[in-house]
């Protein structure tokens, strides 16, 4: 019985071996224990889009029981190039105003962010050169953290770009998600879920998994923990060690 799995037409036979999958799996592609069948779906997209999780162009994503197929804004451009009807891409329009006034990136200050991103992409429709639009507001994306933090007139005008895409090129881009929508780690690695400390006999234990998830894994301070979830001040230290470990995985 053979139990390889398709993934590319590139690769040898087309086909995706035992050692390729661990591979994978140690490069942080493919979770760990991930069903077959959910890798069979994965390497399915993966030829279909012409795309590769060997170069990091899509990676496979797991929340729980459930499984996202995540690529950044190389693997947009690649699979929008492939239909042959990609026809150039605006610069980043940053605030964008409903006069039709914007800024570029030389108009802000040092330390200065933008509001928003504006791209325009362009797809050749039976001839005719038609725009896809689309405007990300900064504050719904930012991390504040690594590239975000250095890079981040960047990383807003990628967001802008893969949704304009993704208007654009539905046909070709379904069932794959934008990597910043999802909140995907952005060195292509599927996020830990941290390990939950012991539990205190007065906590409700899926709130409790919640608070601690959230503090871990997002952008939150202990404060807005405490506030949302009632978190006692015994249990701030518990709290704190889970992250600590968390960040050292």
């Amino acid at each position: 019985m053979n139990n390889n799995i398709v993934v590319s037409e590139n690769s040898q036979n087309g086909e995706l071996t035992t050692e390729a999958i661990q591979t994978l799996i140690l490069a942080g592609i493919v979770p760990k224990d991930t069903p077959k069948s959910q890798i069979q779906i994965f390497a399915h997209v993966c030829r279909e889009k012409g795309i590769s999780p060997f170069s990091k162009e899509v990676y496979l994503l797991g929340y729980g029981n459930k499984y996202s197929i995540i690529t950044g804004i190389d693997g947009f451009r690649k699979i929008a190039a492939r239909t042959g009807e990609l026809c150039g891409c605006d610069d980043a329009k940053f605030d964008l105003k409903s006069n039709g006034d914007y800024k570029t990136i030389a108009d802000f200050q040092k330390g200065e962010l933008p509001n928003t991103c504006t791209i325009t992409i362009y797809r050749l429709m039976n001839g005719v050169r038609c725009p896809f639009t689309h405007t990300a507001k900064f504050s719904e994306f930012s991390s504040g953290q690594q590239k975000w933090q250095s890079m981040p007139f960047q990383m807003i005008a990628k967001v802008a770009e893969a949704f304009a895409i993704r208007k654009g090129f539905g046909d070709a881009t379904s069932g794959i998600s934008i990597e910043d929508e999802t909140a995907a780690i952005q060195d292509i690695q599927a996020p830990v879920k941290p390990a939950l400390p012991e539990l205190s006999p007065d906590i409700d234990a899926k709130k409790w998994e919640k608070a601690v998830i959230e503090y871990c894994t997002e952008n939150v301070t202990l404060q807005q923990i405490q506030k949302k979830y009632y978190v006692s001040p015994e249990n701030i230290d518990i709290l704190n060690t889970a992250k600590n470990e968390y960040k050292a995985d």
